[in-house]
C-alpha cells in the first residue's frame, strides 16, 4: 500500500484547543445542529467568517435531492451528445443547439440546488 503524498504546509490542518464552558459549549453545539454542520466545521466556518446558513427545510431537502437527479441526468446527456459531436455523429439534428439548451438547464438546475440549500463553503 502505498503512503498519501504530502499536504502542501499551507493545506495542513492542526488542532487547537479552545476552552468553553458547558452552557457556551452547549450554545455552539446547538447553533451547529441548527445549520446542519458537524461542530468542527461549523466551529471553523464561524472562526474565518464563512456564510453559515440554516439547514434547510424538509420541502426544501425533498426538491433538492430531485434537482439533484435532473441534473446528473442532464449531465450524462450532455455528456453523451458532446461525445457524439467530437465523433462527427452529423444526423443528429442541431447538436450543438441541443448542448447549449442542456447547458443552460444544467446551470439553472445547480442555481436552484444552491439557493435551496444555501452556498456555504464545505471545506
Amino acid at each position: 500500500m502505498l503512503a498519501r503524498p504530502k499536504l502542501p504546509p499551507d493545506e495542513i490542518r492542526l488542532r487547537r484547543d479552545i476552552w468553553l464552558s458547558a452552557p457556551e459549549w452547549a450554545e455552539v453545539c446547538e447553533a451547529a445542529a441548527a445549520a446542519a454542520l458537524p461542530v468542527r466545521k461549523y466551529c471553523r466556518r464561524v472562526l474565518l467568517r464563512r456564510k453559515i446558513t440554516p439547514a434547510p427545510s424538509l420541502e426544501n431537502r425533498a426538491a433538492w435531492v430531485e434537482l439533484a437527479r435532473v441534473h446528473a441526468n442532464l449531465n450524462q446527456i450532455a455528456h453523451a451528445l458532446n461525445v457524439a459531436a467530437k465523433a462527427g455523429a452529423t444526423d443528429a439534428p442541431n447538436v450543438s443547439d441541443l448542448v447549449e439548451l442542456l447547458r443552460r438547464c444544467d446551470e439553472q438546475t445547480a442555481a436552484l440546488r444552491a439557493e435551496l440549500m444555501g452556498d456555504g463553503d464545505d471545506r
